[in-house]
């Protein structure tokens, strides 16, 4: 049987383009209003999903490695190198249509989402810089992992493949579906935040 990450990867390559496309970031016209309403967004998407994520470790007591992959914190430190305060950041709407993170295989389809975001993130960065020049201060989120992104996938996939042996694949891979979709519906949706 084929690897769970390249399942994975197979399985969900027509979300992840299509989500691709649909945020403009790689865009001439991309501005740095766009950039900062695409972190709030970020911020609404992230916090919440990694706060049931934590709590779904703390609730079945799973000895999975998670806390020093949370992004939350990056976004805040961009946000605020934006211009929001403490007091803005809390204003920023939070996604409530979320997937459900009640089993194991729920949580890795997940991790699968948010690591693998990373390494676009990476791309995205070095856009940005190249477009708006190296004072681009707001790169912590796109850029969580900095050089060692690739090293941190790795660790993910070996992480990933490791469980693969114990949790039901399509679960898995139903729940990365299921968390490109809700990801989908909250960055590309109309309302203004």
């Amino acid at each position: 049987m084929a690897e769970l990450r390249m399942r994975l990867r197979d399985a969900t390559a027509d979300i992840h383009e299509r989500l691709e496309q649909q945020i403009p970031v790689m865009n001439a016209s991309f501005s740095r209003d766009d950039y900062r309403m695409l972190l709030e967004r970020m911020l609404g998407f992230y916090e919440p999903i990694e706060q049931a994520m934590a709590e779904a470790i703390r609730r079945d007591d799973w000895e999975l490695e998670f806390s020093a992959r949370r992004k939350v914190n990056a976004l805040k430190h961009d946000l605020l190198s934006l211009g929001h305060t403490r007091e803005s950041l809390g204003k920023i709407p939070r996604a409530a249509l979320l997937p459900k993170v009640l089993t194991r295989e729920e949580f890795l389809g997940i991790s699968y989402v948010l690591e693998g975001s990373t390494l676009g993130g990476n791309v995205i960065i070095r856009h940005l810089k190249s477009k708006w020049g190296s004072e681009l201060e707001a790169s912590q989120f796109f850029g969580i992992y900095g050089v060692g992104v690739h090293e941190k996938w790795q660790e993910f996939c070996k992480w990933l493949n490791q469980f693969s042996m114990t949790v039901s694949e399509d679960q898995v891979i139903a729940a990365a579906y299921s968390t490109f979709e809700a990801m989908e519906a909250w960055l590309t949706r109309k309302d203004s935040t």
